[in-house]
């Protein structure tokens, strides 16, 4: 046989078998398939909580897609969601949602979820004449030179909506006074409601800054507790009269909040929680800031009352003879074993009008001299 022709005849069938085999080649690709792709995306990467969000995700190769997530840090399964449908997020903190599939890649989607201000809701409040509303929150303009006990206890702003159960409130406040620009007889006060039910029964946590009195080497002179009920003023439960916590207690002195003044930016906090053995709502009061010495002061102490036990309320703000900005206003639930009532707007909190105001003011303060 002619050697070029078996020659010719393997080259030939070598290039067939080759032909053949990277003929091949791609079909098994295309049957075992490519490495999954996820894709994965939040239409909002920070909402307040209450809001709602959408997320929607896909993978390429028809891959079943896994979702977990992790908040400030720990894993939960609280929420319920699907692709490409709006939800709800109820709870404050870092969100980081996960994605995965056999074979593909991890994708993360991290959401940030910021606590209402409440301040910044246009629509929550109704206003007396001296309150405005601006991007640092809301501002009590109330400045009482020379008018002694004008408006005391009474020019408060109250949330449209009402809170139930148990819950913290917290706000940021700053006048622009020190106290020793106040006036004789005419303290400067600055404070929070964290319950009302109208202008006749609500309860009151203020800070009193006394000017130009026995007190005004200080600059926070006291921290007062009161309620009213039927319009009655009461101080401790049942009591009638005042509730004066004074920084220069040896309960409180060693806390140095007395170097605190109006125009520094202080912190008022108050927890409601309902004590079921006394049968009555526990106010615990703290108060904290920097003062101008750049150090860190805070105070805490707990008051007891029944007239709010079992009934929704307002919150309130309250400030007199100084222009105050409140800020940072938050509201949260807290759960106790006893109790573990959510805290949800149920209706809303009447504001009181001009008569009521006036009636809520006829309670005079006896100064100390």
């Amino acid at each position: 046989m002619n050697k070029k022709l078996v020659a010719a005849g393997i080259l030939a069938a070598a290039c067939c078998m080759a032909f053949a085999f990277a003929a091949c080649e791609p079909a098994q690709e295309e049957q075992q398939g490519a490495a999954p792709v996820i894709t994965a995306e939040a239409d909002k990467t920070e909402i307040t909580a209450g809001d709602e969000l959408t997320l929607t995700w896909s993978a390429t190769e028809n891959a079943q897609v896994d979702v977990a997530y992790t908040l400030d840090g720990e894993a939960a399964d609280d929420l319920t969601f699907t692709s490409g449908t709006p939800f709800t997020i109820e709870e404050a903190g870092s969100y980081v949602f996960t994605f995965t599939a056999e074979g593909a890649k991890a994708v993360t989607v991290t959401i940030t979820v910021v606590k209402p201000n409440l301040v910044q809701d246009e629509d929550g409040w109704t206003l007396p004449s001296t309150w405005t509303q601006n991007g640092s929150g809301l501002v009590n303009a109330n400045q009482n030179s020379g008018v002694v006990n004008a408006n005391w206890l009474s020019n408060y702003a109250v949330t449209k909506d009402a809170f139930s159960g148990n819950y913290s409130i917290s706000v940021t406040v700053q006048g622009t006074r020190t106290n020793h620009e106040g006036l004789v007889n005419n303290n400067i006060e600055i404070g929070l409601i964290p319950w009302y039910q109208d202008a006749q029964n609500y309860v009151i946590v203020y800070l009193q800054f006394w000017a130009n009195w026995t007190y005004s080497n200080m600059g926070l002179t006291s921290i007062e507790v009161l309620y009213f009920k039927d319009g009655v003023q009461y101080g401790p439960e049942g009591t009638v009269g005042f509730n004066s916590h004074f920084m220069d207690n040896p309960l409180y002195s060693g806390s140095n909040c007395a170097s605190l003044n109006p125009d520094d930016a202080i912190t008022i906090k108050v927890d409601r929680i309902y004590d079921a053995q006394q049968n009555m709502d526990v106010y615990t009061v703290m108060v904290s800031g920097t003062n101008s010495e750049g150090e860190f002061v805070s105070v805490s102490f707990e008051q007891a009352y029944t007239t709010s036990v079992g009934k929704t309320g307002g919150i309130g703000l309250y400030s007199w003879n100084d222009t105050v900005t409140f800020s940072s206003l938050y509201v949260e639930k807290i759960e106790t074993e006893d109790v573990g009532e959510t805290v949800e707007p149920e209706q809303p909190a009447v504001l009181p009008d001009e008569d009521e105001n006036e009636e809520a003011s006829t309670t005079e303060q006896t100064p100390v001299q």
